[in-house]
């Protein structure tokens, strides 16, 4: 996960403004941008710090942050506890019966290809519902894994 996160970070410093779009908000019925600042147009500190990452002096992925933000503002987030008490999750249901953490910087989930190359092994969170399916009923034929 470590790796993935700074892969993941690297990428989304490096990447354009489509990039950017095409990433961390696919769903986005308008520019998150420019939701981004009317949300924050009275604050003269967003300014300074810019929108996309490299532009900004202090705080490169603000904008991302705060979209994220609206974008959660209209989920219906649930309080799921989990077995250990201070464990428990805000989650959001997928589809019936189907949940995941809300969207974020770490937990939007890529299955978009670039080249022919998959970027699934740059999330650092994947829900179970969509882990390949040879993964979840993989049968341990090493006796070191019964450790």
């Amino acid at each position: 996960m470590r790796d993935a996160f700074f892969n993941r970070l690297f990428l989304l410093l490096s990447t354009s403004e489509s990039g950017l779009n095409a990433l961390l908000f696919p769903h986005w019925a308008s520019d998150w941008k420019k939701d981004v600042w009317e949300e924050f147009k009275d604050d003269p500190t967003s300014v300074a710090m810019g929108v996309l990452p490299l532009h900004a002096i202090s705080d490169p992925f603000w904008a991302v942050r705060e979209a994220f933000r609206l974008e959660q503002e209209n989920l219906a987030l649930i309080h799921t506890p989990d077995a250990a008490p201070r464990r428990a999750a805000l989650m959001h249901e997928v589809e019936p019966g189907v949940f995941a953490l809300p969207p974020s910087l770490y937990t939007r989930c890529w299955t978009q290809e670039i080249g022919g190359h998959s970027l699934m092994g740059l999330n650092c969170y994947l829900p179970d519902w969509m882990l390949p399916a040879k993964a979840m009923h993989k049968d341990s034929d090493n006796p070191l894994d019964l450790l």
